[in-house]
């Protein structure tokens, strides 16, 4: 009865679990100056994979992307889309959970239904976080806030994202 009720909650327990998915990026775009650049921005950031709504702010510079739920996101896509608009993005911060994973002896973030892995560069907030109290297993979730950086040529073994964290937390399920 107890190996029947443990079995039970473990495969229950990953369904109440938030999953690991990109929340909001918000770019930071050169050259906005009406509501056609607006226009015409928002209609390439909606091509890029997974992306749900595009809100364009020309007085600010900048565009932020929310992604369909559970959906792949195409990361590397927002930079080369903002520049077929015509425009220059400038900084591109990110909202993202995932599970933290070693690649190729560097920390990384894995997120659910994305192809690519970010390579994280934070050190003193993820030192931080791996050294307190309760410190996340390869299991737990985590947010990370920070500024993508797209690497052309892609070094890092072939990996073209770096996210530069600003803020990490382990994500509440």
């Amino acid at each position: 009865m107890k190996k029947t009720l443990l079995t039970t909650t473990l495969l229950i327990l990953p369904a109440l679990v938030a999953p690991a998915q990109v929340r909001l990026v918000t770019v930071k775009v050169d050259g906005l100056a009406c509501a056609f650049c607006a226009y015409g921005l928002q209609k390439g950031l909606k091509r890029v994979e997974g992306v749900k709504d595009v809100k364009v702010y020309v007085d600010a510079g900048k565009a932020e992307l929310r992604f369909k739920e559970g959906a792949p996101a195409g990361l590397a896509e927002i930079g080369p889309a903002v520049k077929k608009a015509g425009y220059t993005p400038a900084e591109i911060t990110v909202e993202v959970t995932g599970r933290l994973i070693d690649w190729n002896g560097k920390p990384a973030l894995a997120i659910d239904g994305a192809a690519e892995k970010l390579l994280l560069d934070g050190g003193d907030a993820l030192r931080r976080m791996s050294a307190g109290r309760n410190p996340p297993s390869a299991a737990s979730l985590v947010t990370v806030v920070g500024t993508l950086e797209q690497i052309n040529p892609p070094q890092h073994h072939g990996h073209p994202l770096t996210l530069h964290i600003k803020e990490i937390r382990v994500a509440e399920g």
